[in-house]
């Protein structure tokens, strides 16, 4: 088999003429002289006693070189027992679906771990508060370093990529959020490996083995806050003359007689509310321990409600949302008004309310009388010994009553100059 039969000049001088003709360039390529002109490069083959032809294009887009290298790539093929046309096809639709693969909504890093947090949050009961954190720590912590961002598709995503982003919040001495940060990769990934998604199993088993350093209980601070007779009493002024919006008044009182978790308080309900009883009844979901959390509340914070109430008493929620009234409190209210305040978040935070309850608690012991695991119950603190916890349980309520009221008449005698240091 004669092969590369042609020079570049002989079709750049071919003329047209009144009819098509070829040219042979040996191994069954050819360029079709044309009667406009065009020339267009075909290749003829057989294939299991077939002919078959294909083309390469037109010259002079094609060249000469090109075309001859093409046809060798086919007659190699066809040397194998391939049919180069129908491999081409194939090719062409396993690209294809790579790109409809990789233009999949459906797989990129966002959508699933969204459906992921669902999923759990729909099983696990997570509170709203809870997926609001782990989508903004995403956010800042993940998403911001891919090369697509939140619209990266999950097999794109490399072992070594997980571990550069990882290392980026270990060099910051981030350790609490490098611990949530690994925990929540690892669960997506495993999460996307369950629906047949991830291609890599082998990713989230490394990264679970790779070291870093870790959170000890001594690196944990206390939440700032206020403990001195003087430094309350002037928060206490503070949160009186405040010039924002009322219900942030009110939320900053409240939390401070009741001493709970932000999340607790911002989503609290008005049907959670016994006025007659004067407990707060919050359900188990929005404990973080998942257990029904009876708080008896003083005559202090009855009045704060009590007051509050003509302002958002037509709403579901104690604090609702300025903007939305079906929805609740944001969980930044109370810090940013204890910034308006002009407190840094060095000095008291919101769950620092909680922090000031417990030390001043303890610290007067002696004066309320009410012992160590009362003021842990108050906080919602798990009783490691579950025998005495159920054995208090009917005490329980009455000595938390006594502290509660303890606590706000406190905080009501710090306005008087009847308590000092």
């Amino acid at each position: 088999m004669s092969l590369n039969l042609l020079k570049d000049i002989t079709i750049k001088q071919a003329e047209p003429k009144e009819k098509d003709y070829t040219l042979n360039d040996g191994g069954g390529l050819i360029v079709y002289i044309k009667t406009n002109g065009s020339k267009q490069w075909v290749l003829r083959y057989t294939y299991n006693g077939k002919r078959k032809k294909t083309t390469f294009g037109s010259y002079p887009k094609t060249t000469l070189k090109n075309a001859r290298t093409k046809r060798d790539e086919y007659l190699d093929s066809l040397a194998n027992g391939i049919d180069p046309i129908e491999s081409n096809k194939q090719i062409k639709e396993q690209l294809k679906e790579q790109e409809a693969k990789k233009a999949n909504p459906k797989t990129t890093i966002k959508y699933l771990f969204d459906k992921y947090l669902e999923t759990k949050q729909h099983n696990s009961g997570l509170k709203d508060i809870t997926i609001a954190k782990t989508k903004k720590r995403l956010e800042q912590h993940l998403y911001t370093y891919l090369p697509k961002q939140a619209d990266t598709q999950i097999n794109d995503i490399s072992y070594e990529m997980f571990i550069d982003i990882l290392k980026n919040i270990e060099s910051q001495n981030k350790l609490e959020t490098l611990e949530r940060m690994r925990s929540n990769i690892i669960q997506i990934l495993k999460y996307a490996y369950a629906e047949n998604i991830l291609e890599n199993a082998e990713i989230f088993a490394k990264i679970e083995v790779k070291t870093f350093k870790r959170v000890h209980a001594k690196d944990v601070r206390n939440m700032p806050t206020l403990t001195k007779p003087d430094d309350i009493r002037n928060l206490i002024i503070g949160i009186n003359d405040y010039q924002g919006e009322i219900y942030t008044k009110y939320a900053l009182l409240f939390s401070m007689h009741t001493a709970q978790r932000q999340g607790s308080i911002i989503s609290a309900e008005w049907s959670e509310i016994d006025f007659d009883n004067a407990i707060w009844n919050i359900p188990a979901e929005k404990m973080k321990m998942k257990k029904e959390h009876n708080l008896p509340l003083s005559y202090q914070v009855i009045k704060i409600l009590k007051d509050l109430k003509p302002f958002t008493g037509d709403s579901k929620y104690i604090f609702p949302n300025t903007q939305y009234n079906s929805r609740h409190m944001s969980e930044n209210t109370v810090n940013v008004a204890l910034r308006r305040l002009g407190y840094t978040k060095d000095e008291i935070v919101a769950h620092g309310f909680r922090a000031m309850f417990s030390t001043v608690c303890n610290e007067h012991i002696t004066t309320h009388n009410i012992p160590f695991d009362v003021i842990e119950k108050a906080l919602a603190h798990k009783d490691k010994n579950e025998i005495r916890a159920t054995y208090n349980r009917a005490k329980n309520l009455n000595d938390l009553k006594n502290l509660m009221q303890w606590w706000s008449d406190y905080l009501d005698n710090l306005m008087s100059d009847e308590v000092t240091e």
